[in-house]
């Protein structure tokens, strides 16, 4: 019952950020935007969209993976990353591809606790690598907005990522400290774990360079879309402004972060002269790639053969 009003919740607030940002769209000017659209961007974008969320995260995890417990086939991983792509879009949370990613991992033999903690592992590090791009660019948007509240709001949102990722490296220094009855074991042993992956230092290096790697990606992407439609993002601007935009997008309050995301994109976008209308345009159309792009992980689900049992590891 819980997780149907979570859901119903979420529905609720998608549907009304999207009402709030699309009813004061000019559609002639998005029809004019349409009518003069680049394919041969569009397919750059949704290259690049493909490159981040599959290819990275994939090389990722299976370092990761590697790193923590018995190593699995690259192959049956990067069809693991598909499944969970298109269950981030088709469940209204984004914790879902993550949890397909554990139950497959599971269900080729992998101890759960283990299959948990390699998730998030490998996701936290993400994180980071989206945190120092967002903090790198937090000069550029204070001085943007002359510290008014939007600015004020990017600074929260950023130091509290920053905070975030500063209390995990305290709680790594110390991993006993969440063995307390509050806290499950798991949680602890992912500590342990992430804490050993610190001390690989060349390793840890990699993997948080394929994350910035990644999330440079994503920017060129949406400046790539931008360029489609001939409005004037600058790539350096991308990559300055984006970022933050994506670390307000991790809180999940919306399906698939629609509404949200465009709300955001908006405010952003227009601290450097770009409309409403070509804000929201870049944002459906970053949207409808991610989605779309999302659907061959349905196909990669229903074709996935027997189990592999391999290592049931614990620790």
């Amino acid at each position: 019952m819980k997780r149907h009003l979570s859901s119903a919740a979420k529905i609720t607030v998608t549907g009304l950020l999207l009402w709030l940002v699309l009813r004061k769209l000019d559609l002639s000017h998005v029809g004019s935007r349409l009518a003069s659209l680049d394919a041969g961007h569009v397919l750059l974008s949704a290259a690049l969209i493909v490159f981040q969320s599959v290819l990275v995260v994939t090389w990722r995890w299976s370092r990761v993976l590697a790193a923590l417990a018995p190593p699995a086939p690259l192959g049956r991983l990067t069809a693991f990353t598909l499944v969970g792509q298109f269950f981030n879009q088709a469940l209204p949370s984004t914790v879902g591809g993550d949890g397909m990613r554990i139950w497959l991992l599971h269900r080729d033999g992998y101890e759960p606790g283990l299959a948990f903690r390699v998730v998030m592992a490998e996701r936290l590090i993400g994180l980071f690598g989206l945190v120092m791009m967002a903090l790198a660019g937090l000069p550029r948007l204070i001085g943007l907005t002359h510290g008014d509240l939007r600015g004020w709001a990017a600074v929260v949102a950023v130091a509290g990522g920053l905070a975030a990722m500063v209390a995990a490296a305290l709680v790594l220094r110390r991993p006993g400290w969440l063995e307390t009855r509050l806290v499950r074991r798991n949680l602890a042993l992912l500590a342990f774990d992430v804490q050993r992956l610190f001390r690989k230092s060349l390793l840890f290096v990699l993997l948080l360079l394929a994350s910035i790697v990644g999330q440079v990606a994503i920017c060129v992407a949406i400046w790539s879309i931008a360029r489609a439609y001939g409005i004037p993002l600058g790539l350096l601007d991308a990559h300055l402004i984006l970022p933050t935009v994506f670390v307000l997008l991790i809180v999940p309050i919306s399906i698939g972060g629609w509404g949200l995301r465009e709300g955001v994109m908006v405010v952003a976008l227009g601290l450097i002269g770009i409309p409403q209308s070509d804000a929201v345009l870049i944002s459906v159309t970053y949207g409808v790639l991610v989605l779309l792009l999302g659907l061959p992980g349905g196909i990669v689900w229903l074709l996935l053969g027997a189990p592999k049992r391999a290592p049931e590891t614990s620790v």
